[in-house]
């Protein structure tokens, strides 16, 4: 299982400005002048306490063919309901519509930057946060904004300064040690991005994801040890992580620690049943039949989960069982895999079944296979000559 950190990032880095702006932002929407809540106070409260279903569900009893309605104001509301919901396009035009129609308030721009940025309009992204004026100094999920549009545009430079500037300005914020690590992983330097995220780790413990990556930092700078610690440390933060057991059973395959590998696969499985292909791969080759059956039985894709059971089978020397599998195979068309038919023709000769192997054996056209093909003639021709040397 593997993680894409520039995605992973991005999308972490714009919720927490979100966040942070919508706290500040549902502020100067409150009442109207009697001291009655009207539609647009009510879904601005309601978004201000995280009611944001309930706020959509009053916002849309609103007329909007209404001319007294206060058209900024409501532009601005459905924007940002819109930006919640991952909507950025349809935030972005109502944000734009908030701002035609006469909206003033700074933080409004902030929301369009969020929306240009999901958008991955990165450039007006950053002229929003420009036009957003001094509120946006004191957002710090601003200044995460502003980095990663400026690191998406390749103004790298730039990006590090203003991570800075927001880390001097925020010292408690542990978002700006985190956004430095995953840059520095991006850019392929482990040791640093290693020796960063474990300060940022101490600090404050970080997300399961960012245990994930950590580790997998150290797994390629070559600290499998140190991975395994990390990463254990996360499982028992993190206990129902199923990206941070496949991690961190890759990194006890990476020390041929193949038995602790699996148990950690297995428990993974039971949350990502994805996982028990390759969980029963692992008892297999151990030698743990069992236990790699066990797994098999909770494939849930029906032509790896044959194929695996024939492979496994064979190895149990259950040929009965393997050919019983014929149908299934036939019937998923993993009998145009011609390892796949080899293994059943095998099977038919370890049981004596002579012209059910020799229908098989007949389909095989892969040079390799074609040779192994001929061998396993030659042995049927001896066992009927002389059955008492054959099982």
């Amino acid at each position: 299982m593997r993680i894409s950190r520039g995605t992973k990032w991005a999308a972490t880095a714009l919720v927490a400005a979100l966040l942070a702006v919508s706290a500040v932002g549902a502020s100067w929407a409150d009442e109207t002048e009697e001291g009655a809540p009207d539609h647009l106070a009510l879904a601005a409260l309601m978004i201000r306490d995280g009611h944001f279903d309930r706020a959509e569900a009053v916002l849309a009893r609103v007329d909007e063919d209404d001319k007294s309605l206060d058209r900024p104001r409501y532009y601005t509301l459905r924007g940002l309901l819109l930006l919640r919901r991952g909507l950025f396009l349809e935030a972005r035009e109502s944000l734009e519509k908030a701002i035609d129609a006469g909206q003033t308030e700074p933080l409004v721009h902030l929301y369009l930057a969020q929306a240009h940025y999901g958008a991955k309009d990165y450039d007006k992204a950053l002229a929003a946060l420009d036009a957003a004026g001094p509120e946006a100094q004191a957002i710090e999920g601003a200044y995460i904004l502003r980095t990663n549009a400026l690191w998406k545009t390749d103004r790298r430079e730039e990006a590090w300064r203003v991570l800075a500037e927001g880390a001097a300005r925020f010292p408690e914020n542990s978002q700006f040690a985190r956004a430095r690590t995953f840059y520095l992983l991006e850019l392929g330097l482990y040791q640093q991005a290693v020796e960063s995220g474990q300060a940022y780790l101490a600090g404050e413990g970080g997300a399961a994801e960012d245990y994930v990556a950590i580790g997998e930092a150290l797994r390629r700078s070559g600290e499998t040890g140190k991975a395994q610690q990390l990463l254990e440390i996360g499982r028992l933060r993190y206990p129902d992580s199923v990206e941070i057991l496949a991690t961190l059973a890759h990194a006890y395959l990476d020390a041929d620690q193949d038995r602790a590998a699996a148990g950690l696969f297995e428990q993974a499985a039971r949350r990502d049943a994805s996982l028990a292909v390759e969980t029963a791969e692992l008892y297999r080759r151990q030698g743990l039949y069992h236990q790699a059956l066990y797994l098999n039985a909770r494939v849930s894709d029906q032509k790896e989960k044959v194929k695996q059971r024939l492979g496994i089978l064979l190895e149990m020397g259950r040929y009965t069982s393997a050919v019983a599998l014929a149908p299934r195979l036939s019937r998923l068309g993993l009998l145009s895999d011609e390892e796949v038919r080899y293994a059943l023709a095998y099977s038919y000769f370890k049981i004596g079944q002579y012209e059910q192997a020799e229908a098989q054996l007949s389909a095989l056209k892969r040079a390799d296979l074609f040779r192994n093909a001929g061998e396993l003639r030659k042995a049927m021709d001896a066992c009927r000559e002389s059955p008492w040397l054959c099982p």
